[in-house]
């Protein structure tokens, strides 16, 4: 799921765009190998600072695996990185394998990710959990 919908992040932005956020009932399961994100409302432009601008009001109960960085918003327009989605993806890799995970918490407690410690994936999703966005990267290894 990583892999595809990262690819997926990673067109986007080659042609100044990105999701500004994933949702679970937008992923299209094509087989238990390929995944595919649906959510074209999601898609933002981005400026050439690689930021975006987030102009409409969101409920977050709505949004549940947003960024950090997209909860803390009390003003619009607000300007966020590429990378809000990094963390969106690696909240929903981690929603989609562990029971009882709050992703709004991910980037506090990464405790749910020892089952899986010490390979690719788990290097993958601290990368991704990472609160600072400007820190933040979605590399696979």
């Amino acid at each position: 799921m990583a892999k595809h919908i990262g690819t997926q992040i990673f067109h986007l932005e080659q042609h100044r765009h990105t999701f500004a956020w994933l949702d679970l009932n937008n992923v299209l399961v094509i087989n238990d190998a390929v995944f595919l994100y649906l959510g074209v409302d999601d898609v933002v432009s981005l400026h050439p600072s690689g930021h975006f601008t987030l102009a409409t009001p969101i409920r977050f109960r709505d949004v549940p695996l947003a960024s950090p960085e997209l909860r803390k918003i009390h003003t619009l327009p607000a300007s966020l990185s590429h990378t809000a989605v990094y963390y969106s993806l690696a909240a929903l890799v981690c929603q989609s394998m562990f029971a009882n995970v709050d992703p709004t918490t991910l980037h506090q407690d990464t405790e749910c990710l020892q089952p899986i410690v010490e390979t690719r994936l788990y290097w993958f999703l601290l990368r991704a959990l990472v609160p600072d966005p400007e820190d933040r990267t979605c590399l696979f290894i």
